[in-house]
């Protein structure tokens, strides 16, 4: 997914979605991110379909990962952090 995020910031000629999230800042990203980690957690509570609450969990990780492009991270970035909790 990183990869295709990557892809459309490079190949602008198409407006996407990721595109013009990314374009308003790292503030209009947290705001969707906010939005989406809570839509997930409600379809959870409420006891949503199995296919409500994956589609609001991948909604989730896209904006997850649109969150780290536009601070300059990468998911692995994020797995070397975790890896290195369980060194220590």
């Amino acid at each position: 997914m990183e990869d295709i995020i990557d892809k459309r910031m490079v190949d602008q000629s198409e407006m996407s979605y990721t595109v013009d999230i990314l374009n308003k800042g790292v503030g209009q990203v947290a705001k969707k991110l906010l939005e989406e980690s809570s839509e997930l957690a409600f379809a959870s509570v409420e006891q949503k379909s199995t296919a409500d609450i994956v589609h609001e969990a991948a909604d989730l990780i896209f904006h997850f990962l649109i969150m780290l492009k536009a601070t300059g991270l990468t998911l692995n970035d994020v797995s070397e952090e975790l890896e290195s909790r369980h060194k220590n």
